[in-house]
């Protein structure tokens, strides 16, 4: 049955889980969470598992887990969060796999995963962002994002993440190498963007690099 709090409601979902022939087969079907007070669908997700299980020694069995998520209405969410639904609006779209043998679930090094999160038609205090596509590796113990580029209006912005996890558990301990830069600044937008909350002209053109 549908779960509820005073602000979300989980709607009805099947899941499914069986073993057949050394298999291990789970998935939860497509959940989707709604505003409780609206019914607005806030965002739905989807998990499944697959093991086959190693007969000789079943901490050799490989496990894979895959998730998807569509958070269809950022305001909703922003929202739940106790933040303004003024500042963000849009949608974003991801899904993500890791595997890893069950004797090593523990072992940070021992999991391959990635991640993908795709934005549609997101705006950041009223001011629309150019659709992007980040992704997350992790292998060996490394986590790496590769360089992902955002537009707003004419400037572009990059970033990118190196970095070894695998002291995180044990140590709680992450070495990350990163980067981000802006180029052009058109100054003139920035400009324009900070008269909205001065209330009066700030006249400035020109291009710069960071």
């Amino acid at each position: 049955d549908g779960v509820s709090t005073s602000s979300i409601q989980l709607q009805d979902a099947d899941m499914s889980f069986s073993v057949s022939n050394a298999v291990i087969q789970g998935t939860s079907g497509e959940i989707v969470f709604a505003s409780a007070g609206t019914g607005e669908t806030i965002a739905t997700t989807m998990a499944s598992l697959h093991s086959e299980i190693d007969s000789e020694n079943p901490l050799h069995s490989l496990v894979k887990i895959q998730l998807r998520a569509d958070l269809s209405s950022l305001p909703a969410i922003t929202k739940f969060l106790g933040l303004s639904n003024q500042q963000l609006a849009g949608r974003l779209a991801g899904k993500a796999t890791a595997e890893a043998k069950v004797g090593q679930f523990a072992n940070l090094a021992a999991w391959r995963a990635d991640a993908s999160v795709v934005s549609h038609y997101v705006r950041l205090a009223d001011e629309p962002l150019g659709d992007f596509a980040a992704v997350a590796i992790l292998k060996d113990g490394q986590l790496t994002v590769p360089e992902t580029s955002i537009r707003w209006r004419d400037s572009q912005l990059q970033f990118g993440l190196v970095g070894d996890i695998t002291d995180a558990v044990q140590l709680r301990k992450v070495e990350m190498d990163g980067f981000f830069k802006v180029a052009p600044i058109s100054i003139a937008d920035l400009a324009n963007f900070a008269s909205r909350y001065s209330k009066k002209p700030l006249p400035a053109t020109g291009t710069a690099d960071a």
